[in-house]
């Protein structure tokens, strides 16, 4: 089972891209992987986008492999398991951007082996790499869950279940309006027109603020990514494995926690190649000599062959034809003067 490395529901709350691009970039980096197999459904805006935009991203990034694409339409595929063997030609790590439906399917797909349809998806599992957006852990951002938890049941009768996370959407929606306020008061404090959108907006680029929000120097939020693996099937937790930090660029393991690979670390490419094309039959010349003479005397024996039963045959009519002409007993024979 090759690995997987999908982006599922959770990312489709980020607005940039990029940091979608290099967080894969680095994951890809810590695992000495390069050849990639990029998988995406364009019916669904964001991982369309998504998708195409890392094709093209991968593909002008020098320190990677041409990566191989498929833009796929759920309603329109009848068989998962064609597209992922007219991937497996090109590479072993398939980066897919689906919902959690697809997902399920497709590992189905790349891991049936007769067994039940549950017990093969969770044997599946073992060899998926989920990314998803951080989910902030600091004292701030734990106090506003309760909040909204709170405000949730009060005022519209929602309660969330007891494992249940605030949506990323609202703590990003909650951080913009932070955003807003702080820059209001920042121009205002510069003597500046709050009027001015482009100024307002322009204000805390490439600044820090709420402790954890980075905005880059152009706007973008920097983001951070966990990345989670199955640690074992009996219980089918996800655990964190590792954190790609969008200020740093870097993607750093978690401390003592190890992905249980089903068959040790994947490499980049076979030892024989995709497709088998580097393993190629080679013999020393004796070998290859003595492998000559006995298809050569096998076929000088067949022809030998042939040709005596073919003059035995031959001698045989020829034998009974003049037997025929002149073989005629006393009587047949009629005498004229």
């Amino acid at each position: 089972m090759h690995p997987l490395l999908v982006l599922s529901d959770v990312c489709e709350y980020t607005v940039s891209l990029g940091p979608i691009r290099d967080s894969i970039s680095a994951i890809m980096s810590e695992y000495n992987w390069f050849h990639t197999a990029i998988l995406y459904d364009i019916s669904y805006v964001f991982f369309d986008l998504a998708g195409s935009n890392l094709v093209h991203d991968f593909r002008t990034n020098p320190d990677m492999e041409r990566p191989y694409d498929i833009a796929f339409n759920p309603s329109k595929v009848t068989d998962y398991g064609e597209l992922l063997l007219e991937a497996r030609n090109y590479a072993r790590v398939f980066v897919i951007f689906c919902d959690s439906d697809v997902l399920r399917t497709v590992l189905y797909r790349a891991h049936q082996l007769g067994d039940e349809k549950d017990a093969a998806v969770t044997r599946a599992y073992e060899s998926l790499l989920l990314l998803t957006l951080r989910q902030p852990d600091n004292a701030e951002y734990k106090t506003f869950a309760e909040q909204v938890k709170i405000r949730a049941k009060r005022d519209y009768g929602y309660e969330f279940g007891p494992e249940e996370a605030v949506n990323y959407f609202i703590t990003a929606f909650y951080d913009s309006a932070i955003y807003l306020a702080l820059s209001y008061r920042a121009v205002l404090d510069d003597g500046g027109d709050i009027r001015d959108g482009n100024l307002v907006a322009q204000r805390l680029w490439n600044t820090t603020f709420q402790g954890p929000v980075k905005v880059d120097e152009v706007g973008n939020r920097v983001a951070d990514f966990d990345l989670f693996h199955m640690k074992s099937p009996d219980t089918r937790l996800f655990e964190r494995v590792g954190r790609f930090r969008g200020a740093t660029q870097l993607y750093a393991p978690t401390t003592d926690v190890y992905i249980q690979w089903p068959a040790g670390l994947p490499v980049d490419r076979p030892p024989c190649g995709f497709t088998g094309e580097l393993c190629i039959l080679v013999t020393d010349d004796q070998t290859m000599l003595i492998i000559v003479l006995v298809v050569t005397l096998t076929i000088l024996a067949v022809i030998v062959t042939t040709a005596v039963i073919l003059l035995y045959r031959c001698r045989c009519c020829r034998t009974g034809t003049l037997r025929s002409l002149w073989g005629r007993v006393w009587n047949q024979v009629t005498w004229s003067l």
